[in-house]
């Protein structure tokens, strides 16, 4: 299993633009998420899914979230950590 970092609280915003895993403060379940610098887009169990609805802004902005602990490992879907389409 890939080593992740500590929750933090919504109040702390990620550093880097990419995907982080998120804890549904409503159900419980943890979710990929897509934060862009400004806001979270929807959140699925599925990252694949997760990274295609990047572009919309998720429900909820106030959930806690996790990233990969080690950069090395962070290329999801395909695409380098951090990288949007422009």
């Amino acid at each position: 299993m890939t080593e992740t970092t500590k929750w933090f609280p919504h109040t702390v915003k990620p550093v880097r633009v990419g995907m982080y895993q998120t804890l549904c403060n409503r159900t419980g379940l943890v979710l990929w998420r897509y934060w862009n610098g400004k806001q979270w887009g929807w959140g699925y169990e599925n990252k694949r899914w997760a990274y295609s609805w990047r572009n919309k802004e998720g429900g909820t902005q106030k959930d806690q979230w996790r990233g990969l602990a080690s950069p090395s490992n962070a290329n999801v879907c395909g695409l380098p950590h951090g990288k949007e389409d422009k």
